[in-house]
């Protein structure tokens, strides 16, 4: 599932976003990179398929 889900993302948001963590559902957050400033932040698969991105961290790492 994270094959895919990277392949998502990869579709909505090109290489600025990077799947990082592992994919444990659709509402449980995960690890995504900036590629742009290479921010790490935790969020839910489903808020970055819907084009949101850096300004809707959940919890920042880096």
């Amino acid at each position: 599932m994270r094959v895919r889900y990277a392949a998502e993302v990869l579709e909505v948001h090109g290489d600025n976003i990077e799947v990082i963590g592992t994919y444990k559902g659709a509402r449980n957050t995960t690890e995504h990179k900036c590629n742009s400033c290479k921010n790490i932040w935790e969020a839910a698969p489903t808020n970055i398929l819907k084009g949101k991105g850096e300004k809707h961290y959940v919890k920042v790492i880096t």
